[in-house]
């Protein structure tokens, strides 16, 4: 199955690659807050914009894990937002 490999900026030997697409992009979606109400929010949000992006033609993945680790999250936020 083919994976994503985000982390590796060369080539292994031996580890067949393929591009998935011209022009990737990678979007984040996140919170202000960890509660359950904001988690909510981001959820509805994200189900709209996966419609539209199927609408639209686009194909999609989801990628939580990194974000799973609160060490983890700081690293993504907007540098202009509080700590």
């Amino acid at each position: 199955m083919p994976v994503r490999d985000f982390g590796a900026s060369r080539r292994v030997p031996g580890r067949a690659s393929a591009r998935f697409e011209r022009h990737p992009r990678i979007v984040l979606l996140g919170t202000d807050e960890g509660t359950p109400e904001a988690w909510l929010r981001a959820g509805r949000a994200r189900h709209r914009i996966l419609l539209q992006a199927a609408l639209d033609g686009l194909a999609t993945s989801l990628m939580s894990q990194p974000l799973e680790w609160p060490e983890l999250r700081f690293g993504t936020r907007d540098p202009g937002s509080h700590p």
